[in-house]
């Protein structure tokens, strides 16, 4: 279990992201960090990825051996409508996410913390005054658990990130 030291929370955050936490305000750093987690590391655009370059893979193999009847014309189609169904959930995704980022607000929320591990999918949980946050195992493993903190997060268009807290 890692201690409780200054030296490992200010690895997470800063006295500054703290300061600007508390009235309410992301940090120029973690709007970034949000920024790049929302878009780029989800499994979801990962698997779309994946299935697309397959599907193009495929259907292009099959015009090759001409057992496809598909025009040229028909098979730009099929491509076109392939590259729209994938890229529009993440356009979409990327305007909310932008518009979400430049009017982020930062939430409080104070109480007793109760730490759990996820049955379904071992992530590492915090429970504060009916509030759930899937967090990191760093932070899980900082935060003591059945003391009182005040939590700053985030809402995101997938979750509520954490941001900082203060223990009480």
């Amino acid at each position: 279990m890692i201690k409780n030291t200054t030296d490992e929370i200010s690895k997470i955050f800063t006295i500054h992201d703290l300061e600007l936490n508390k009235k309410g305000i992301l940090s120029s750093k973690q709007r970034d960090e949000i920024y790049k987690s929302t878009l780029f590391e989800k499994k979801t655009f990962k698997l779309l990825s994946i299935i697309f370059f397959t599907s193009i893979c495929v259907l292009t193999f099959l015009k090759l051996l001409n057992s496809f009847k598909l025009t040229t014309f028909g098979f730009i189609w099929v491509i076109i409508i392939l590259a729209l169904m994938i890229t529009t959930p993440f356009l979409i995704t990327y305007i909310y996410t932008h518009r979400t980022n430049k009017n982020n607000k930062v939430f409080a929320v104070n109480g007793n913390i109760k730490k759990f591990i996820s049955n379904s999918d071992f992530d590492a949980v915090i429970k504060i005054n009916n509030k759930r946050f899937i967090i990191a195992d760093t932070i899980y493993n900082i935060l003591e658990d059945d003391k009182i903190y005040t939590i700053y997060y985030t809402k995101t268009p997938f979750k509520e990130s954490v941001l900082s807290w203060k223990k009480s």
